[in-house]
């Protein structure tokens, strides 16, 4: 009993820890952004209000495709499943409201001062019957030359019932993008990257949403620059629909003149 007694109060203990960290964090992002404000270093600014902004609240990280090439096909399923499932979560996240509009206030009143290096272009969206729904999810979600597994058919129907979109972000030469989709209606975001002459997969719920994207390249050398995080408002249509839309960059000055790590 007396051991049992002190896992539980290690337990209680390194959960107190992990929820301070968590919150040092966001505060650290927060007053680091002000300061940066202050000095008239609005891009620090805008990367400094974005991290602050997106770690209050919950995210989850896309299934990566190129895993239904090396784990199980119940295993792929599975995450499929509760990836569908968490986008449309019966529960709102709990979230500083208050906390959320001051950062997302500061992101924008800052990036009207720099140079928007990311953009999208060619954004459509195009209404999907089932069938065309079922087998853009075969094309989406499972990697090349890995069987398609006809035990997605129901989850591709539940996705359909609910309004869910496969969404397509695609990506030219050179910059790789790291994105966040943020749902503004229950404030959950999901994380994912896209990478150089490639595109990526997603799903979304309907209404509006905001992409947040950095532009990243990596140099010979281990020298990585980032570009400044750029928000751009989109709207994902009301019924289950294919929405496809090219992530695009275009800098002012010579990236190797100005790396950050």
């Amino acid at each position: 009993m007396k051991n049992i007694i002190i896992i539980l109060v290690v337990l209680v203990l390194a959960g107190v820890g992990i929820f301070v960290t968590m919150n040092l964090r966001k505060d650290a992002s927060a007053t680091t952004a002000a300061a940066a404000e202050g000095k008239g270093e609005f891009g620090e600014a805008v990367t400094q209000y974005a991290d602050a902004y997106l770690k209050l609240m919950p995210s989850l990280d896309v299934p990566d495709v190129n895993q239904s090439k090396v784990i199980a096909a119940a295993a792929w399923k599975k995450k499929m499943e509760d990836y569908a499932a968490w986008l449309v979560g019966s529960s709102t996240p709990t979230v500083d409201r208050a906390k959320l509009t001051e950062m997302f206030d500061g992101i924008i009143r800052n990036a009207a001062r720099v140079h928007t290096d990311n953009f999208i272009s060619k954004d459509s969206a195009f209404a999907l019957t089932p069938d065309q729904y079922k087998t853009l999810w075969n094309n989406a979600f499972f990697a090349r030359n890995v069987p398609v597994d006809a035990g997605h058919a129901p989850l591709a129907a539940s996705c359909i019932g609910k309004g869910i979109s496969i969404v397509r972000f695609s990506a030219l030469t050179s910059y790789e993008y790291e994105v966040s989709l943020v749902d503004t209606a229950n404030n959950r975001r999901t994380n994912f990257k896209v990478p150089p002459e490639s595109r990526t997969f997603i799903l979304a719920t309907p209404g509006a949403h905001l992409l947040i994207c950095t532009s990243v390249i990596l140099y010979p050398g281990g020298k990585i620059w980032r570009s400044t995080p750029t928000v751009i408002p989109i709207t994902i249509p009301a019924h289950a629909s294919l929405y496809t839309a090219q992530i695009e960059t275009k800098v002012v000055r010579n990236p190797e003149a100005g790396p950050v790590k």
